[in-house]
């Protein structure tokens, strides 16, 4: 079964060639224009991961990162950016994003970024069950610390 991946990404060329790369590796892409978009886009498509422009007009990718991890803590999310700082970085990761990605980036480099953080969305579907959004948060960065070499 095909993973979906929301590509929220406001240039209309890139945001292309993004969806091309998934397809291509046997992923279902589906592309937001921007935050509003994906949002609403939500409602109806799950998916297993949320790929995500930084600057965009209207709600930008760090505000959709804080929405999405606020109602499913347990999403991949992952940050893209041409104007990417450390600082960002590390205020993206802190907040929950997956990884954030400085644009350009190779395509292998996205799907091995992409093939690192899948697994969390899948480990965690179906079960356990947790409907607080504090234990799942805790389910998420538990998964997170578990698929790291992080000791703790």
């Amino acid at each position: 079964m095909q993973q979906t991946i929301l590509i929220v990404e406001d240039d209309a060329a890139l945001a292309e060639a993004l969806v091309d790369i998934l397809d291509l590796a046997d992923y279902r892409a589906v592309h937001a224009a921007d935050a509003t978009q994906a949002l609403a886009l939500m409602r109806d498509e799950v998916p297993a991961l949320v790929l995500t422009d930084v600057n965009m007009p209207g709600m930008d990718g760090h505000a959709l990162l804080r929405r999405l991890k606020a109602d499913r803590p347990e999403l991949p999310v992952l940050l893209m950016t041409a104007y990417g700082s450390v600082e960002r970085a590390v205020q993206a990761i802190r907040e929950g994003a997956a990884d954030y990605l400085t644009k350009p980036f190779e395509a292998d480099e996205l799907l091995e970024r992409i093939e690192r953080h899948l697994p969390l969305a899948a480990d965690l579907e179906g079960e356990p069950v947790a409907d607080d959004p504090a234990s799942r948060q805790l389910l998420a960065l538990a998964s997170r610390v578990a698929n790291s070499e992080a000791t703790v």
